[in-house]
């Protein structure tokens, strides 16, 4: 329910002149500003020195950073159904889903596939119906 109101945000604010680039700065500001409170809450230090051996934390960021981006690309775009952009993009679990199941071995990896193939079949629904 969250997302697609977040959806419909983004969507009127990027169709009102908003450059792309601004709204996903302020999505990383409230972000990094959410953390930072959660850190202090729980009194948890912030290494940054552990950032320069642990390249996947780059790699993540980069990754969540990328996939915003190209987000406000797609919902920028004039006539794109915010009902496709949301379930495609909650479909892109199903590659964590994989490898979560391929490299970590995780359990219930079945039943997890089963759930994300009946969002494939919703998306089917939205997209032929």
């Amino acid at each position: 329910f969250l997302s697609s109101i977040s959806a419909m945000i983004d969507k009127t604010v990027l169709t009102n002149g908003v450059s792309k680039g601004s709204v996903l700065f302020w999505f990383f500001f409230f972000l990094m500003s959410i953390y930072f409170v959660v850190c202090m809450i729980r009194n948890k230090k912030i290494e940054f020195k552990n950032l320069k051996t642990n390249y996947w934390v780059i790699f993540i960021g980069l990754s969540i950073f990328l996939a915003d981006l190209f987000y406000y690309q797609a919902v920028a775009i004039e006539g794109v159904y915010l009902s496709m952009i949301s379930i495609i993009r909650k479909l892109s679990s199903f590659l964590s889903v994989v490898l979560a199941g391929f490299f970590l071995k995780e359990d219930n990896l079945i039943k997890k596939i089963l759930i994300l193939l009946l969002m494939f079949v919703g998306l089917a629904i939205i997209i032929f119906l």
